[in-house]
């Protein structure tokens, strides 16, 4: 993670302040959620199976993925439903 988190969310997922010194170019401070998760290997191979950019590369099972939203309130958007959409 780019900074440490302010604090840690009933659902697992961080609070984190980007700031100037943490984010080249932001002018003011800025509070973001962080929701780590991992893929269901199933889900990685189908993934996998669709056509990528030249920039993205396969889903791997192992590979921990975040999620960075302005959502920040998790009983309104918990996490496991962010995460499917």
């Amino acid at each position: 993670m780019l900074t440490k988190p302010l604090r840690v969310l009933s659902d697992g997922s961080d609070l984190v302040q980007l700031t100037p010194a943490t984010c080249q170019g932001w002018q003011a401070p800025l509070t973001v959620r962080v929701i780590e998760y991992h893929l269901e290997p199933q889900t990685a191979q189908r993934l996998a199976q669709l056509a990528q950019s030249r920039t993205s590369r396969p889903s791997a099972p192992a590979a921990v993925h975040r999620l960075v939203t302005t959502l920040l309130d998790p009983l309104e958007a918990p996490a496991k439903d962010l995460i499917l959409l």
